[in-house]
């Protein structure tokens, strides 16, 4: 197995925050003097160009998600390669072009430094929690898009009820969330619903 890396693009200021804050986790962002590394993780040295695609493409779907969450005003990381560490001290690789799509920038309350770190560690581990960080990093915030992620987090937590109960967010709060989503009355076009 190999170590693959990708090169981060953003804003140094962005890239930093993520240095800082997955420095001494399992997802290492090195940092050279000029450019800014992420560990992938470890894959066979033959990993197929695709294959290799599409974890950066899932990966930094995961970190953006987390990281709009965790940073006021976090506006996306990118990248267009990965590549190995020779024994010789050079680097073999592929180019593409990854970039997150995002309109709407929300503010969020401050979370505990080691936020970002638990995200991204248990969305590698749980299936629903890396889907919902990929959607949230991915799409677009809409009403509509927003709802599907609510939607995940009450699956995997066991429903609607479990949410509202979990106090993670003030129930009044969601219910009120999902009657606006929904109405076409006050949304219009962009509500979830064209009959409510």
């Amino acid at each position: 197995m190999t170590d693959w890396w990708a090169k981060l693009l953003g804003d140094k200021r962005e890239l930093e925050l993520l240095h800082e804050h997955l420095a001494g986790s399992n997802h290492l962002i090195i940092h050279d003097g000029s450019s800014y590394y992420w560990k992938l993780g470890d894959f066979p040295e033959d990993e197929e160009s695709t294959d290799l695609q599409d974890q950066l493409s899932r990966s930094l779907a995961i970190l953006n998600g987390a990281a709009i969450l965790r940073f006021e005003k976090f506006s996306g990381v990118s990248s267009f390669s990965v590549f190995k560490f020779n024994q010789d001290g050079t680097k073999t690789g592929y180019g593409f072009l990854t970039l997150p799509e995002r309109s709407l920038i929300l503010t969020l309350p401050a979370l505990p430094d080691e936020t970002l770190v638990n995200w991204v560690s248990a969305a590698r581990k749980n299936g629903m929690i890396e889907r919902a960080l990929s959607l949230y990093g991915t799409l677009e915030h809409t009403w509509k898009n927003l709802y599907m992620v609510i939607e995940i987090v009450e699956d995997d937590l066991g429903g609607e009820s479990d949410l509202l109960n979990s106090g993670w967010v003030p129930s009044e709060m969601i219910k009120l969330f999902k009657r606006t989503a929904n109405s076409f009355q006050v949304l219009g076009k962009d509500a979830r619903n064209a009959t409510t």
